[in-house]
């Protein structure tokens, strides 16, 4: 652990509720001294000002205003380069999907020139090119008025390090760029598994990328071959601290109490994705509700649905007319599922442990909640089927042929279901034997989350103080 630490200032960037839970509810901040002084730039700082509790062993947190992004006309156009070059230089099978998807959701004309757009990037791109492109759009970032705000900021403030905890969001973008051109020490930590296969080029190569494996490091230096490979800092993934925390692992009887689950009976959790990935989600649940009803499940088991933070729970109404009592739980109600204000607590993050903790089954559409789900060797379903027209168009479907996925499905550690009659069939097969690919769980968890013997928040804050005092990395699996 960084020693004789001298305190002094870092911004963290956050654009939406996913830097709060990462670095504001993990013990991230805990692992600083008193005296430290952490600004917190998020679009709804106001409010994370009277919501926040500042606890007496965090340093001295400071909310600050993060700025929306607007491009110019000519930003724009450079945006749009610099997505289809990336896309061309990386090739991998979930841009070539979105690009496909992109051409067909136009005109005639406009999916021609689509193509010959697509077509030229890919003959002509070269990391020079990208080079070009990012040095053009941070010289004309760095002349907007939202540039001036944060020169002005961190002239005042004079961090030591900024951490971009949202990159693909690029209302953390121009301050990055600002932070660059002030030669203040970037970092921009990974949020999530498929970011850096599917997403955006980041803004700028920052001097320090946080990650969650070594699998992520290779991937990461595939698609950015000219950075520096020492930089790239094996972490771990601070969402998952959550889980190590025994604080937050709630009795099994308090459980079943809560939730009025009948004690004696095994329990499906069902973790719903966003709205736009799957339209008619809500179809694959009531087959589920039906098969429980019909007894075509065994058990008769308990079941219990939480919506993404996205879902604000409208679609939802007529299951809810069928099924009076079910147990829906909407994390970000108030907001009718808009993330942009949504604060993540401390208690969303005890909810999710305890549903993934204390349920038998947990059911997900090839979201994040599959690795939740390994990490407590919980059997997982991913439906991969709807029912609408006999159609399979929405876009959620997809998922499962993205390159983040294929370690999924290569571990042999969930049962994807095709069909209502499959669903119906893995559910029983592990309401009888739980520990059915039970191995392949782990194998999810060692490739995608890497080594989890330490906090991640724990790697990522000694990092911090060693970038200020400008010693030597923290590498995981090494004492800290």
């Amino acid at each position: 652990m960084a020693k004789n630490f001298t305190s002094k200032s870092f911004i963290i960037l956050s654009s939406q509720g996913w830097g709060i839970k990462n670095f504001l509810l993990s013990n991230f901040c805990n692992y600083f001294e008193k005296n430290t002084t952490i600004y917190f730039f998020s679009p709804i700082s106001k409010i994370l000002k009277k919501s926040h509790k500042n606890k007496s062993t965090v340093p001295k947190l400071i909310f600050n205003s993060l700025i929306k992004h607007e491009s110019n006309w000519l930003q724009k156009r450079l945006e749009i380069r610099k997505d289809m070059y990336h896309f061309a230089y990386c090739n991998t099978k979930t841009m070539r999907i979105k690009q496909s998807r992109a051409i067909k959701n136009n005109g005639i004309i406009q999916n021609y020139l689509n193509k010959l757009s697509i077509a030229f990037a890919k003959y002509t791109v070269s990391a020079g090119l990208m080079k070009m492109i990012d040095v053009a759009y941070a010289y004309l970032s760095k002349a907007t008025n939202n540039a001036k705000y944060y020169f002005e900021q961190f002239n005042k403030i004079k961090p030591e390090v900024i951490i971009s905890s949202f990159y693909i969001d690029k209302n953390e973008w121009v301050p990055l760029i600002v932070a660059k051109s002030m030669n203040i020490k970037t970092v921009i930590a990974v949020n999530s598994w498929d970011n850096l296969s599917s997403k955006s080029r980041v803004p700028i190569l920052p001097d320090y990328f946080f990650v969650w494996s070594d699998y992520m490091k290779k991937e990461l230096q595939s698609y950015y071959p000219e950075f520096e490979k020492k930089n790239i800092l094996i972490c771990g993934a601070p969402q998952f601290d959550f889980h190590m925390i025994n604080f937050l692992k709630k009795n099994y009887h308090f459980f079943i109490s809560k939730y009025k689950l009948e004690k004696n009976k095994k329990t499906i959790f069902y973790a719903g994705v966003t709205p736009g990935l799957m339209p008619y989600e809500y179809k694959i649940i009531l087959d589920i509700l039906n098969a429980i009803r019909d007894n075509k499940i065994h058990g008769n088991p308990n079941f219990i649905l939480r919506l993404h933070p996205k879902d604000g729970g409208g679609r939802y109404g007529n299951l809810k007319k069928l099924y009076p009592d079910l147990n829906v739980i909407i994390p970000n109600e108030i907001n009718n599922g808009n993330v942009a204000n949504w604060i993540p607590t401390i208690e969303d993050q005890e909810l999710l442990v305890e549903l993934i903790k204390h349920s038998d089954i947990i059911i997900n559409v090839a979201s994040t909640v599959t690795i939740d789900s390994a990490i407590f060797d919980k059997p997982i379903i991913n439906p991969c089927y709807e029912h609408i027209d006999n159609s399979n168009n929405s876009p959620g479907l997809k998922i499962y042929e993205y390159t983040h996925y294929a370690n999924i499905k290569k571990s042999k550690g969930v049962q994807i279901a095709k069909s209502r009659i499959e669903m119906i069939s893995f559910i029983n097969n592990y309401l009888a034997n739980s520990k059915l690919d039970s191995i392949g769980r782990k194998k999810i968890v060692k490739s995608i989350c890497g080594d989890m013997k330490f906090e991640a928040s724990l790697i990522m804050s000694e990092n911090i103080k060693n970038m200020i005092s400008k010693k030597s990395m923290i590498k995981i699996g090494k004492k800290v």
